[in-house]
């Protein structure tokens, strides 16, 4: 799971100097036609209009970077909680992007240079799915400029994929007894789902094969069934067919 985090960023609304920022979500750094975008939840970006301002926790603690409010590309029409669509795209101001990469050592992930790779989707019973996200009950504001916020990777199992009026759906499974398991993952939506595949060598030894790749995004998790408790994301045709096709071309 090495350097995915650097692909992941805690998204904050910020009042003023003086007044606690608020946990918001997570978000995923992309980018595509030389653009630079946030991808997240609908209900995460939507949280973030009622601010003027925002904070990007660029590290796991310390001063996050503060800048304007970023306009959202909503995917989709959203109908319920449920099912959503809950689907965002955050545009990134070339000032701030400079700004980003001058205080963080985050990474933008190309879409465009991936998909080709999401023709072949993964196989849900085939290598590593990892979700990304930071649970707000793990998340400490100490100061109004000082956060302290772990950007969890949770190895996860894939229940399901669906298909609900042409967005694509996966749900994982998080059992309760499990070391990582909390009361609620809210903070984790917006955050990426990931696959990796890998292979053995002739020693047998496991190797990643290939890069990581984006496969989803989170953005709503279920009553506990059966020591369970389900998150749902959003799947690769979501983010790559509908999610790219609203980016502006220009």
């Amino acid at each position: 799971m090495e350097g995915i985090h650097d692909y992941s960023i805690v998204l904050f609304g910020y009042r003023a100097p003086t007044q606690m920022p608020d946990h918001c979500g997570t978000g995923t750094l992309v980018s595509s036609r030389n653009k630079y975008y946030i991808l997240t939840a609908h209900h995460c970006a939507a949280r973030l209009l009622k601010y003027e301002r925002m904070c990007l926790a660029v590290r796991p603690s310390g001063v996050p970077l503060v800048i304007q409010r970023l306009e959202p590309i909503y995917i989709g029409d959203m109908k319920d909680k449920a099912w959503g669509p809950d689907l965002a795209f955050l545009r990134i101001h070339p000032v701030d992007k400079n700004k980003l990469d001058a205080v963080s050592h985050k990474l933008f992930y190309n879409l465009d240079r991936h998909v080709l790779n999401i023709e072949k989707p993964p196989q849900l019973g085939e290598g590593i799915w990892t979700l990304v996200g930071a649970p707000k009950l793990l998340t400490k504001v100490k100061e109004p400029r000082i956060l302290e916020m772990p950007l969890m990777a949770y190895k996860i199992t894939v229940k399901r994929s669906l298909i609900r009026r042409s967005f694509d759906y996966i749900e994982i499974g998080v059992p309760l007894n499990s070391p990582n398991a909390l009361k609620t993952f809210q903070g984790v939506s917006g955050g990426g789902l990931w696959h990796t595949d890998f292979s053995q060598d002739s020693s047998g030894a496991l190797k990643r094969a290939g890069r990581h790749r984006l496969v989803g995004c989170a953005f709503y998790e279920t009553e506990v069934k059966r020591k369970y408790r389900y998150i749902r994301c959003h799947g690769w045709r979501s983010i790559y067919e509908h999610g790219i096709s609203k980016l502006p071309r220009g």
